[in-house]
């Protein structure tokens, strides 16, 4: 299906949040076998879904770049969607397989579509009742999927469909085709990711097929409980049946038995009167123990019958389960009752403390209205005898102020004398404490007895803080800065909005660690209400020449928002063979294939070289012509240098030229060629666009 370049309906498109959902169910729907590691690896649910579209009513789904899944719409049929060999890769299990012949990859990935039954490798059923289809491959219908591996290799090569169904193939033998062949390691699909193989299977799978194992297990308990629990319900029903009966039947059973009870008791007072019976009231007089004991057994199974009836028809695990929510039941109300008690008890405490802080406080407030009338009391009295005082002797002021110095200069003589004095003796004590004193003999001290050194207990690593979550504001600032630090150079400006988000921005944002970027999720809701807050920051400036067209015209790239690095932002990728892109994979290592090989080989032995000079035949042509009254720009000679143009490509030179862009194959004198047509009249602003998608330079084009 993919051995040939798949024509595509325009570029990849973001699957909504909804349509992830309805993705990942389809695939539990389909293949049951998927573990919950292995679907979030492949599909995770917040992880960025792209849809690519081609004409064949076929589609493919990618996770970052990696196509993981594909549809096929066979006539007549429903859609169906398939894993690609990436996925089964990580998750073989969830479909059937068949071992062909060692070999056989190498000629199914080159040219051949169909698979012969010799070259697959079979089993010899171990009696002739077992039918050799059934014991090899079990039932299957035409169009049924099936992976194909060689003998001793554990990874799948590719994907087929049975052309026949189990009967017929049965029938035919094993003989003429068998398979046809879907996709496979080498095809168009497949070159769209990474290319390379797993060399050993990763533990996931084992982990996934231990999983489905359980499941089944668990399933297999489940339906025997079920049929025990069922078994059980019809024994009830039978049981509940058959006391109804008998509380049915237990009147009229009873009054028949208690009647010939009663003809009796007259018999035998017919016979105690000297009557004669006959043989039939003799017979009748012999029964009378039987028809005691049948009286007693009724008596008995009824009341057992109605006792059951009136008791609730639970099995013993019922009954059990009900015993047990009743204690659980019982269990917490006591502690509801014991948290209301406590809650009460600490509710009084509470009051009484509060109550006690009150009284206290009265007392205190009390206490200090009293003393401070006794101490405004005892002020008023003090005025009072000092203007008394004063009223009855003025001494002479000069006199008392000579009296006053004088007795000042006499104590700081005074104190003067005694600091000297007190130097004096310092300076002495000092001299005394310098002279050598004669040392101490120490006493002699027991030796100390060895101890065993303690070892020191490892002490746990502490564990790493997670990383907060950002915010879906931060997330998409943080992407804004990480394009204008990775790809969204000045050489680029000025430059739509739009672009900048769909070619830059979002994918910035899928290196981070949130991956998904939504501006509806952020508080501006809108780009150009984010943008505008940017611009408002300083850190770009925008402009609309005009409406609906929003475009970046200038980056501040000396900000101080920019001041970061890079590594320790984005999600860190292992850097060796094992560089899968969904983690699944990691720690495994893994070789490209055959076909990436010679492809990359081949790309970069018809690059045109990037420094030196630049040969004649390795330029794109670039010539300007007039097609139906028109002036068009129509380039040559790009696909013989390995370089590609598809979808996005084509749709990066519309926006950079500003007109439309398409591309056709052409018949060429040894083979056909790749022709791109720009529907502009200007040739260097169709080789600028060129030079800023394939990175070339102006010197690697033929302009005529």
């Amino acid at each position: 299906m993919f051995r040939k370049e798949q024509k595509k309906k325009g570029a990849k498109v973001q699957v909504k949040q909804s349509g992830v959902r309805r993705l990942r169910a389809s695939i539990t729907e389909a293949y049951p076998r998927v573990s919950q590691a292995q679907l979030d690896g492949l599909v995770p649910v917040n992880g960025l879904i792209k849809q690519q579209k081609f004409a064949s009513h076929a589609s493919a789904y990618y996770y970052d770049g990696l196509p993981v899944f594909f549809t096929v719409h066979p006539k007549g049929g429903k859609e169906e969607l398939l894993p690609t060999l990436y996925s089964l890769h990580i998750a073989p299990q969830i479909m059937p397989s068949v071992e062909v012949a060692p070999g056989l990859q190498r000629k199914i990935c080159t040219k051949h579509d169909r698979l012969f039954m010799p070259g697959v490798l079979m089993r010899q059923p171990p009696s002739p009742r077992v039918s050799w289809v059934t014991y090899n491959f079990g039932r299957f219908n035409k169009g049924d999927k099936v992976l194909l591996h060689e003998q001793g290799v554990w990874f799948p090569f590719a994907i087929g469909e049975w052309l026949l169904d189990s009967r017929d193939l049965e029938f035919k033998g094993a003989v003429g085709e068998s398979i046809g062949i879907l996709h496979h390691i080498d095809d168009t699909l497949w070159l769209e990711g990474h290319a390379r193989i797993p060399t050993e299977k990763p533990d996931i799978v084992d982990e996934a097929i231990q999983e489905h194992e359980d499941k089944i297990v668990q399933q297999a308990h489940a339906r025997a409980q079920a049929a025990v629990d069922k078994r059980n319900q019809e024994r009830l029903r039978a049981k509940i049946a058959a006391a109804e009966a008998t509380v049915a039947a237990h009147p009229k059973e009873h009054r028949k038995a208690t009647k010939a009870l009663r003809a009796i008791a007259d018999l035998k007072e017919k016979k105690a009167q000297g009557a004669s019976l006959d043989p039939d009231q003799e017979a009748k007089l012999a029964r009378e123990q039987e028809l005691s004991a049948e009286v007693e057994e009724l008596t008995r199974t009824f009341a057992e019958a109605t006792a059951f009836l009136e008791s609730p028809h639970l099995t013993p695990e019922e009954e059990e389960h009900v015993q047990t929510e009743e204690e659980e039941g019982r269990e917490e109300k006591g502690a509801a009752e014991g948290r209301e008690v406590e809650g009460k008890e600490v509710q009084e405490q509470e009051q009484q403390e509060q109550q006690e802080q009150q009284e206290q406080g009265e007392e205190e407030e009390e206490t200090h209205k009293q003393e401070k009338e006794e101490t405004h009391g005892q002020e008023e009295q003090g005025e009072a005898a000092t203007e008394e005082g004063a009223g009855e002797q003025q001494p002479d002021t000069a006199a008392d102020a000579v009296t006053a110095t004088a007795h000042l200069s006499s104590s700081t003589t005074q104190t003067s004398e005694q600091d000297e004095q007190q130097l004096a003796g310092s300076e002495e004590h000092s001299e005394s404490q310098t002279e050598p004193q004669p040392e101490p003999q120490p006493e002699p001290q027991p030796e100390p007895q060895p101890q065993l050194e303690a070892q020191p207990q490892p002490q746990p690593e502490p564990e790493p803080e997670p990383e907060p979550e950002r915010t879906a504001d931060e997330v998409a600032k943080l992407a804004l800065l990480l394009a204008i630090k990775t790809t969204l150079t000045a050489d680029a400006l000025p430059l739509l909005a739009s672009t900048a988000m769909a070619q830059h921005i979002k994918p910035a944002a899928s290196r981070l660690r949130e991956r998904a970027f939504n501006i509806k999720a952020t508080k501006w809701k809108q780009v150009k209400k984010f943008l505008a807050a940017m611009a408002e920051e300083g850190l770009i400036t925008i402009s609309e020449p005009v409406t609906g067209k929003l475009m970046i015209d200038s980056i501040d790239y000396t900000h101080s928002d920019l001041l970061f690095d890079v590594d320790d932002v984005v999600v860190p990728h292992d850097d060796g063979d094992s560089d899968d892109d969904d983690g699944l994979l990691r720690g495994v290592a893994m070789v490209e294939s055959d076909a990436k090989r010679k492809q990359m080989a081949a790309i970069k032995g018809k690059q045109p070289p990037r420094k030196g000079k630049v040969k004649q035949n390795q330029k794109i042509l670039v010539q300007s012509k007039r097609v139906k009254g028109r002036q068009h720009v129509i380039v040559t000679r790009w696909d013989d240098l390995g370089l590609e143009a598809d979808a996005d490509t084509l749709s990066r030179l519309k926006q950079l030229v500003s007109a439309a862009v398409d591309v056709k194959q052409i018949a060429g004198r040894k083979k056909k060629q790749q022709q791109i047509t720009f529907h502009c009249k200007l040739a260097h602003k169709a080789v600028d666009a060129m030079c800023k998608v394939w990175g070339l330079e102006k010197r690697h084009f033929d302009v005529r």
